[in-house]
């Protein structure tokens, strides 16, 4: 039998622990800032197909791209901190990949930036198929969007699953293996 030390490792679950909960945090960020953006769309305002694309782009980027860009960006001498120094904000431009207390904050951004456009884009859709009789049934704009963001939260655990985190018990591949059982029995019933 092994022992419990031996599988946590030396300094015990926190580690472990800290690490799941600043995934979900970000797994939470993720969703709402995708909930956010994806109801300003809907509301529609003045040039929002640009809104829409500009917030899409991100997502259908290659990640090498994003990588070099980013570099450019934020090293030492990077277009970021050359921006701040001729604007005398010295102070703000800092090494934000190479500091290693910046580092993984830094890059962590970089990736909610990133995958934002795939949640803007589920919810945007979910938000757009809305039945038109909610506007019949709700007399103020305030009852509406309220309904309208009701009916869409339900959109959000398929997005947790399509994010790659399972909502249910077992191994990822038990779960992926029972969510293509689930589709393929939808489609070829």
């Amino acid at each position: 039998m092994v022992a419990a030390g031996s599988i946590l490792g030396p300094h015990g679950a926190r580690p472990a622990l800290r690490v799941r909960l600043t995934r979900e945090g970000i797994r939470f960020l993720h969703i709402l800032f995708a909930l956010v953006f994806a109801t300003l769309l809907f509301e529609q305002p003045k040039g929002w197909r640009f809104y829409r694309f500009s917030l899409f782009l991100p997502y259908i980027l290659a990640v090498p791209v994003v990588g070099v860009i980013f570099s450019y960006l934020l090293t030492l001498n990077g277009a970021l901190n050359e921006i701040l120094r001729a604007r005398k904000l010295d102070v703000l431009a800092l090494d934000w990949l190479g500091n290693p207390g910046l580092s993984l904050k830094t890059v962590l951004e970089i990736i909610i930036w990133k995958e934002m456009g795939f949640g803007i884009v589920l919810f945007f859709a979910r938000l757009m198929s809305v039945s038109e009789e909610i506007y019949d049934h709700h007399s103020t704009p305030d009852e509406v969007r309220i309904e309208v963001l009701r009916q869409a939260q339900g959109l959000s655990s398929g997005f947790v699953v399509a994010n790659g985190s399972p909502i249910t018990p077992g191994t990822p591949e038990e779960n992926v293996d029972a969510m293509i059982r689930t589709v393929k029995g939808e489609l070829f019933k």
